[in-house]
């Protein structure tokens, strides 16, 4: 499948900019984006002149990988995106001066506290002239907050069309291309635990340390391997079917994959570009999707559930009635690791059908609804407390089918809104359909990252906590009169990401990993096992007032870290997880008291 990138349309006042960050700026002529009106964690990602731009969020469910070392590419299950996500790709391009640019973004989201030191981005591009190029970069050298940072040691090599070890970088003189420091830079953030790598890529021939002889189509590849505790490692690759990396062989060489299963990638001439009718198509989002109920994921045992999904219309024409469905499954809360199960199609009630069609037309650039009606039976009732166990919770995925291109065509909602001074919540861990155990027959090991965004930890020592408003920039901000700010912050504040917003509000996920029983090498020869993303899920959660600071547990799982918990999980099983929330409060002379309080209530059973 080719993936086309639109080139960048900029924001109003701005036409045809580019994003542009500090240390790009100076190249490309543009005020760069700062974090004075940044939202994004961490701050300065968010830039608005992204707008537009080719997007890969993970997980969306990762096929079983095999290393490069050998074996056969896994089957990809091509499965939607979600609100969450482990680690999202971005990619424009923009014509200036009579010369193309790349402008390329690798965001992590779910990582660990030392992880920028131990992961690796790795990145392959077909050149018009030679060898594929390859480039592996270490994000940084310090774990230490940094916006645009320098980032760390690069190691660049060739990679031959069938793949395999790659070969000395002997062209420059053996140097480093210069082009690759200059216009690529680093964000960290302590807090969050999250990294970002984003690239400015300077396009054409005849001067390999300043240019990238990219030809149009071209062969993209790239994997992110996020290192996890107990010598662990998550691949984010695409194409999402490509071998995970190694290093093997004597002397050890990095292996990657064939070329010819690197991704196809074009420069979008417009809409009218043949090779790119994939722009024209319907979306739809995981904040579309759900049901009419208090809270979207709640399903009501008495009355008729209203299920809904809410797809845009991005084909620039009309959509007849009855020409577009949506197919609606429910699933337990929690997390799942193959989209072929657990999910049971929700069964219609009240006339209507599922998959429900489109009864209206949608006009271009407006959104429909597609609904449908779930009253449960006696039946079904009794699988939910009191008298069963399922939850009433439940993560929703829409499929949409019909006569249009659609852009996912799936999406599942697994972010919830909770309020909370504690909140306690049954989570199911699935790892149905990923076939035998590493030891057959024996449990799956899975593995949870907790990850916490506003939730400041409870301090060490006794104080009165965070106070509201603080110099936390909210996005609302102008950092002076400078007229290119102005512009920007206006636009951020119509085209700004609203899971960014949602995030400033204390956020908690828990992503989840299954081990895979395959073992990679690294370069300095140590083993890691590679472990395969389930979907994760989470909360949003309010609370009134400010508390002294956040607390978290996970319940059914044994820590191994501050953040980072491991439970077995019977093989083509599930097991069950209690994922707990805490706001500790500023109860001064009567914090004693609320204590014991809790407690008599947790011995007599009282809520």
């Amino acid at each position: 499948m080719m993936l086309c990138l639109a080139e960048a349309i900029g924001v109003p006042g701005m036409f045809g900019q580019p994003p542009t960050w500090p240390g790009v700026d100076v190249l490309n002529g543009n005020p760069a984006w700062t974090n004075t009106n940044s939202v994004s964690s961490p701050r300065g990602l968010d830039d608005p002149r992204w707008q537009g731009n080719l997007a890969i969020g993970y997980p969306a469910i990762e096929p079983a990988p095999v290393s490069c070392c050998g074996g056969a590419a896994a089957v990809d299950p091509g499965f939607g995106s979600a609100s969450t996500e482990d680690v999202a790709f971005r990619a424009l391009y923009v014509d200036a001066n009579q010369r193309r640019f790349l402008y390329l973004s690798w965001w992590v989201k779910a990582a660990d506290l030392n992880s920028p030191l131990d992961d690796a981005l790795t990145v392959g591009f077909s050149r018009g002239a030679g060898e594929a190029l390859v480039l592996r970069i270490t994000p940084s050298t310090s774990p230490a907050t940094t916006s645009a940072g320098p980032i760390g040691p690069v190691s660049v090599s060739t990679a031959g069309a069938a793949g395999g070890a790659v070969h000395p970088w002997t062209e420059n003189q053996g140097r480093t291309p210069v082009w690759i420091n200059q216009n690529t830079h680093v964000w960290l953030d302590t807090v969050s635990h999250r990294w970002a790598i984003q690239m400015r890529v300077p396009i054409g021939s005849g001067d390999v340390d300043r240019l990238l002889d990219l030809p149009d189509p071209f062969k993209m590849w790239f994997e992110v391997g996020v290192r996890l505790p107990s010598d662990l490692v998550a691949p984010y690759s695409w194409p999402r079917n490509a071998c995970v990396a190694s290093y093997c062989g004597f002397p050890s060489q990095l292996h990657v994959p064939a070329v010819g299963d690197w991704g196809d990638f074009h420069l979008s001439t417009g809409p009218a570009d043949p090779a790119c009718m994939m722009s024209n198509f319907v979306r739809l989002v995981s904040g579309d999707v759900g049901t009419q109920n208090t809270p979207t994921s709640n399903i009501n045992l008495t009355s008729p559930n209203v299920f809904e999904a809410k797809p845009e219309n991005l084909t620039g024409a009309t959509v007849a009635a009855q020409t577009i469905n949506a197919q609606f499954r429910i699933a337990d809360w929690g997390s799942v690791a193959d989209p072929a199960a657990p999910w049971m199609v929700i069964p219609a009630t009240g006339g209507t059908t599922n998959p429900a069609p489109n009864t209206a037309a949608i006009a271009n650039g407006a959104k429909g609804s597609l609904t449908m009606q779930w009253q449960l039976s006696a039946a079904e009732r009794a699988q939910y407390p009191p008298t069963g166990t399922k939850p009433r919770h439940q993560c929703i995925l829409v499929t949409l089918g019909g006569g249009q291109v659609f852009n996912p065509a799936s999406v599942w909602r697994n972010m919830d809104f909770v309020s909370a001074s504690r909140f306690e919540r049954r989570a199911t861990v699935s790892n149905v359909g990923l076939g035998a155990s590493p030891v057959p027959g024996g449990p799956r090991p899975a593995y949870v990252l907790v990850e916490r965004l506003s939730m400041p930890p409870v301090p060490p020592r006794r104080g009165s906590g965070p106070e509201s408003g603080g110099s936390e920039p909210d996005g609302r901000g102008v950092a002076d009169d400078d007229e290119a700010t102005r512009l920007l912050a206006a636009a951020a504040l119509q085209a700004a990401d609203p899971v960014d917003r949602l995030e400033l509000q204390p956020t908690v996920r828990y992503h989840v990993y299954h081990d895979t029983g395959l073992d990679i090498a690294t370069a300095t020869g140590s083993t890691l096992r590679v472990v395969r993303p389930g979907t994760a899920f989470g909360y949003h959660v309010r609370h009134d007032g400010v508390p002294r600071g956040w607390q978290e547990q996970v319940l059914g799982a044994s820590r191994l870290t501050e953040r980072f918990y491991r439970l077995d999980v019977p093989e083509e099983g599930t097991a069950d997880i209690t994922t707990v929330v805490e706001a500790v409060e500023n109860r001064g002379c009567l914090n004693l008291f609320a204590l014991l309080w809790d407690l008599l209530r947790k011995i007599f059973g009282g809520s």
